[in-house]
């Protein structure tokens, strides 16, 4: 399993690869999901930090856009070394997309400073400066949304002086044709863009690539023999009613997102997206 987990971050065949973030809630594994399966999947919200890789054929006007997509969340309030980690992973892309939620005015401040905090250059990870930066703003569909002329205004500074574009979006809208002129216009930015080496994925990464024996595997060695030793799910989420659990890390809050969701796809097996992820 160890090795299975490893060599994600080594693929055989090399695809173009396309970062994709954003801040909570703004439609990322909705995305993800739409773009794996050609359908929205009802999902529970994504607990922890994830990092989440699909190999996807995307639909332009010109034809298929082949790419493997590596989602993350945007860090927010979590600690630095989780942002060097989302950086690592964001920085060795051919283009990034950045979802922002279109409702969500109090937070456009906090999505355009995590966004500068991916780009900004300097140190072992820096994004490529011909990386096209694709901006979706998302739940169009919806009403009360934040004018497009006022998010572009936001990310202005962020996205000065780089390829980069905004499109609203809604990802589930039957008909809606804007995500199609998004990717149209990622195609066309890709083709005048050089892409990055598969020799260079990943190989900044200070703890993922550079020390594949060390931390990382360490700590999936860990949450593996705990897995294998741990109480079982009845007995576990007993003891999270009863604030009685041994311990409270990244580990249990993975846990517990887990046991949620196997209950709900019990009630509806379609209810969760079946993908492979990654959890650090």
């Amino acid at each position: 399993m160890l090795n299975q987990l490893l060599d994600r971050f080594y693929p055989a065949k090399y695809r173009r690869r396309i970062g994709l973030s954003g801040l909570d809630y703004c439609g990322k594994t909705t995305l993800i999901n739409k773009l794996k399966y050609g359908k929205v999947i009802e999902t529970i919200p994504t607990i922890g930090l994830i990092f989440t890789t699909a190999n996807v054929n995307v639909p332009t006007s010109e034809g298929i856009l082949r790419c493997t997509v590596w989602e993350t969340g945007a860090p927010g309030c979590s600690p630095q070394s989780y942002r060097n980690l989302i950086k690592s992973v964001l920085t060795p892309s051919a283009a990034i997309i950045w979802l922002v939620d279109g409702r969500d005015r109090d937070r456009l401040e906090e999505s355009v400073e995590e966004l500068e905090s991916v780009m900004e250059p300097g140190g072992a990870h820096t994004l490529s400066v011909t990386a096209p930066i694709l901006i979706l703003a998302t739940k169009q569909d919806l009403p009360n949304t934040v004018p497009l002329e006022d998010i572009r205004r936001k990310f202005n500074r962020a996205i000065s002086g780089r390829k980069a574009v905004i499109f609203g979006i809604s990802l589930v809208q039957e008909g809606s044709d804007g995500l199609l002129s998004a990717f149209d216009w990622l195609e066309a930015a890709l083709k005048n863009a050089p892409s990055p080496e598969p020799s260079t994925v990943l190989s900044n990464s200070s703890n993922l690539a550079s020390d594949p024996e060390g931390s990382f595997e360490k700590k999936l060695s860990s949450w593996i023999s705990r897995a294998e030793t741990d109480s079982s799910p009845e007995e576990f989420l007993s003891q999270f009613y009863a604030i009685n659990l041994p311990s409270w890390d990244h580990y249990t809050h993975i846990r517990l997102a887990k046991k949620v969701k196997l209950d709900q796809a019990k009630h509806n097996p379609h209810s969760t997206a079946r993908y492979e992820a990654i959890l650090i």
